[in-house]
């Protein structure tokens, strides 16, 4: 008798690995997720504002307020967000479970899965997304609310350039072609459009090396294990050990 416990199956090892991986990813990737969407977020409304800078102006020329001309952007920051999470969470909660669950389903014998709705998860997850829209929302709305409507009437002054350090190297800052010099100028320029741009490209990059590389380690395992690990295509097992010249016998039975 050979007795083992579950634990000690390497079906379930393997399994439980793989989830273990899986679970180490769920702690990184929201917070991935909830710096792009700010940084989206934060792009989207300064455009916005920007756009109906003198729109904002007349308004407040007209009497209106800064609270009622606000409340036009949060409602629409705020509707966008809930639309949003209603989307998120239907695909969270039953659309990628089954992905996930369908792709492990090629190397284990799994039973049907349940993906029932998670309100401990989204009591935390929608606060947050909100509550980081909205916050973007503010920042991109301060400034200009802050100013008078005359000024908010006029045209945007563009930003004052300035020196770059790169210029001081006159060693460098001659070989470089006028595309290029206009390049750096203009990242020194806009240090914010900069850094939103760097951290949404890398972590959108990061999040799709993580994806291919989770569908490579999933989709892989089966061709490898099975035909480049495992090369034969039957295996019997015998309840009553043979010897060498009955096992031929009984193979070559039918005189092949």
């Amino acid at each position: 008798w050979i007795v083992r416990l579950r634990s000690e199956s390497v079906g379930y090892i393997s399994y439980d690995s793989n989830v273990s991986k899986l679970a180490a990813l769920s702690k990184i990737f929201p917070v991935f997720f909830f710096a792009v969407a700010l940084l989206v977020a934060l792009t989207t409304m300064t455009r916005l504002v920007e756009e109906n800078r003198g729109q904002i102006g007349t308004l407040k020329a007209l009497g209106f307020t800064n609270g009622q001309i606000l409340s036009e952007y949060l409602i629409f920051s705020l509707s966008s967000s809930f639309f949003g999470c209603v989307i998120g969470f239907a695909a969270g909660f039953r659309l990628f479970p089954l992905v996930i669950n369908s792709a492990y389903s090629m190397m284990f014998m799994l039973p049907a899965i349940r993906t029932p709705f998670r309100p401990e998860i989204a009591a935390w997850v929608a606060p947050i997304t909100v509550g980081s829209i909205v916050v973007a929302t503010l920042s991109a709305c301060g400034s200009e609310l802050r100013a008078t409507p005359a000024e908010l009437m006029r045209p945007k002054a563009p930003v004052a350039g300035k020196r770059i350090l790169l210029e001081r190297v006159p060693f460098i800052w001659k070989r470089l072609s006028f595309t290029r010099k206009v390049m750096f100028r203009n990242i020194f320029r806009y240090k914010k459009r900069l850094f939103m741009t760097v951290i949404g490209v890398a972590g959108c990059s990061a999040l799709l090396l993580t994806g291919f590389g989770i569908r490579d380690s999933v989709g892989d395992i089966v061709d490898k294990q099975y035909g480049e690990i495992y090369r034969y295509d039957l295996n019997a097992i015998l309840k009553k050990p043979l010897t060498d010249g009955e096992a031929t016998d009984a193979f070559f039975a039918d005189g092949e």
